[in-house]
């Protein structure tokens, strides 16, 4: 009976909207890691007052979470943006929804690198 409801899960985030697809995938990832998602954070601009939603937080990472594709090449901005609010650790998950490291997760990747974020990718 798992294995059917683990099928049918997968087969409706599959079907879900990229937003509602990537939602899913930051709730289960951040449960796994005993973390609390859409975390809020103010902060203070020279024009005044905003805030960002961290997709995952722990008590030592920030976690920004998103899907294998284009939209997400500005997820090492955000966890580098997070940590320095929040002083904990950046960190980038790519939900790989296709089963191979493509060009926009070799570019976060590398990225990442370079940044001195960690980077992961979940099947």
């Amino acid at each position: 009976m798992s294995l059917l409801i683990s099928i049918l899960a997968i087969c409706l985030l599959l079907s879900a909207p990229a937003q509602a697809q990537e939602d899913a995938y930051n709730a289960s990832f951040c449960s796994s890691m005993g973390g609390e998602t859409e975390v809020r954070h103010e902060y203070t601009y020279l024009a005044g007052t905003s805030y960002i939603r961290v997709d995952c937080e722990t008590e030592n990472t920030v976690y920004e979470g998103g899907l294998d594709k284009r939209s997400s090449l500005d997820s090492v901005q955000q966890a580098l943006f997070a940590a320095s609010l929040t002083g904990k650790k950046p960190a980038v998950v790519i939900y790989n929804t296709d089963g191979k490291i493509g060009r926009y997760e070799h570019r976060i990747k590398v990225a990442c690198e370079r940044a001195g974020v960690a980077f992961y990718s979940v099947p």
